[in-house]
């Protein structure tokens, strides 16, 4: 979800005929985003508290990746 995010506004962005409706569409995917990522942290949690967790070598293996600047 958050790589399409990045990619939706990058197309918007270069689109020049883009109209008043397509930004209004594009505030409401905003909204859902927000939403989409507030739920993926309650779930996150409720599954740390349940045991439920990635491998630690994952992780450690995805932090330099998720630490470099997005460049689309």
């Amino acid at each position: 979800m958050p790589q399409q995010f990045a990619a939706e506004s990058q197309d918007l962005a270069h689109q020049s005929s883009a109209s008043a409706a397509d930004y209004e569409n594009w505030l409401r995917r905003i909204d859902e985003y927000v939403r989409w990522t507030q739920q993926a942290a309650v779930n996150m949690r409720e599954g740390m508290r349940r045991g439920y967790t990635s491998p630690r070598v994952l992780i450690e293996r995805m932090l330099p990746i998720l630490e470099r600047p997005w460049c689309g």
